[in-house]
């Protein structure tokens, strides 16, 4: 996933790898749910000690880690990504310059219509 600008939890706090309320990831088909072991691309290290801030890369990029162990097939099919951006689960995220600047919720759909190169899905607004 790709952000315009850095996000934060609240435009200083880090977005965590351990966190899986902030996207919903489901089958387009069945609108099944997806579920996803984590997320990446977020800095150096998956955890720090407690007390600690986790450092961030302060990029703008993130990867969702899909768990597909006991359905390989669904890596084939369209998926629709949800940014949940709900304040109650803490599933906000903010840019850089923190709040009020939350984000909105918003729906991707990522297909294999427009991939090229490497990559196998390309997304498209919903």
């Amino acid at each position: 996933m790709a952000f315009s600008g850095g996000i934060t939890l609240d435009g200083v706090y880090s977005v965590l790898p351990t966190m899986t309320e902030i996207f919903t990831v489901l089958t387009l088909s069945s609108l099944e749910e997806v579920p996803y072991l984590g997320l990446a691309d977020l800095g150096k290290t998956v955890s720090v000690e407690e007390g600690t801030r986790y450092q961030s890369d302060g990029d703008n990029y993130l990867d969702i880690c899909l768990d597909l162990t006991n359905k390989p097939f669904i890596a084939m099919e369209d998926l629709v990504v949800k940014l949940n951006c709900n304040s109650e689960d803490g599933s906000v995220l903010y840019p850089p310059k923190g709040k009020p600047y939350g984000c909105k919720s918003e729906e991707i759909v990522l297909t294999e219509d427009g991939a090229f190169g490497y990559f196998t899905k390309y997304w498209t607004s919903s």
